[in-house]
C-alpha cells in the first residue's frame, strides 16, 4: 500500500516534561494561555450580549437581563418533527413564555430605544429602521465570533469544520438538530468518527459546554434567535 510506504514526517508538536507546555517551531504555548483565551472570550461575549443584544449601554442600562435555570429545563431528544427543540418543549412552557417578549417590550417602553428601532413614514405608518436592524445583526454576527471559541475548544476535542458550522439547534424538515439539554446542561453532538467508512455506521459523540457558555447560548437561542 501506497501509504505504508510513504515515510512519516517528524512530530510539529512537542511536549515539555511539565505536561503543560507544548513547542511548535518557534511558538512556545502553555495551556494556562489556552484558559485565559477561554475565558477572555467568554467574557467578550457576554459584553455584547449584555450591552448590543439585550441592548443594554451606559445610557440605558438594563437591570433585568433575564438568566436562565437550565436545571429547571427538559428536552425531548426523540422528537423529531421539523421545528421541535428544546423551546417547543410543552414542559418548558411556563418557564419560557413568561420571557420570550422581554427584549421587544423593552424596546417598545423605551422611548430611546423605541425610536432607534422605529421610524415613521410620511404617511404616519411606523416602520422597523433598516440601519438598526443591519446593526443589531452585525451584533449577532460579532457575539458568534466571540462564543465560537469556547464553544469549539472548550468542549475537548473538536470537529471538523463541517460538522461545526453545520450544528442545527431545532430540526429541518430534513435533518435532527445537535444541540440538546440534558439535567442542568447544554451540549452538542457529532456524528463523525475515523472508522466510520469501514463500519458505516455513526458514532454520537458528545460535547458538553461549559456553563457559561452554555447559558448564554440558552440565552440567545431562547430570546434572540426566535
Amino acid at each position: 500500500m501506497l501509504v505504508a510506504k510513504t515515510e512519516v514526517a517528524p512530530a510539529p508538536l512537542r511536549w515539555y516534561a511539565d505536561g503543560e507546555t507544548l513547542v511548535y517551531q518557534d511558538v512556545i504555548f502553555h495551556l494556562s494561555d489556552l484558559y485565559q483565551i477561554v475565558l477572555k472570550k467568554i467574557a467578550e461575549a457576554r459584553k455584547i450580549f449584555d450591552e448590543d443584544l439585550c441592548l443594554s449601554g451606559r445610557s440605558n442600562p438594563a437591570c433585568d437581563i433575564p438568566s436562565l435555570d437550565l436545571r429547571l429545563l427538559v428536552d425531548n431528544w426523540d422528537a423529531a418533527s421539523p421545528g421541535h427543540s428544546f423551546l417547543t418543549d410543552p414542559r418548558n412552557a411556563s418557564y419560557l413564555e413568561p420571557l420570550q417578549d422581554w427584549l421587544i417590550t423593552r424596546v417598545m417602553k423605551k422611548n430611546v430605544l423605541f425610536n432607534t428601532f422605529w421610524t415613521q413614514t410620511a404617511e404616519g405608518n411606523w416602520e422597523v429602521s433598516a440601519d438598526a436592524v443591519q446593526q443589531y445583526e452585525d451584533a449577532v454576527q460579532r457575539f458568534l465570533r466571540a462564543i465560537m471559541v469556547p464553544f469549539f475548544i472548550g468542549t475537548g476535542q473538536h470537529g471538523r469544520r463541517t460538522e461545526f458550522i453545520s450544528i442545527k439547534w431545532r430540526n429541518t424538515t430534513l435533518t435532527t438538530r445537535k444541540l440538546f439539554l440534558h439535567d442542568g446542561q447544554t451540549l452538542f453532538v457529532l456524528s463523525y468518527h475515523k472508522t466510520r467508512s469501514r463500519t458505516n455506521g455513526s458514532r454520537w459523540i458528545a460535547r458538553v459546554l461549559l456553563p457559561e457558555v452554555a447559558q448564554l447560548v440558552t440565552l440567545v437561542t431562547a430570546y434572540i434567535t426566535i
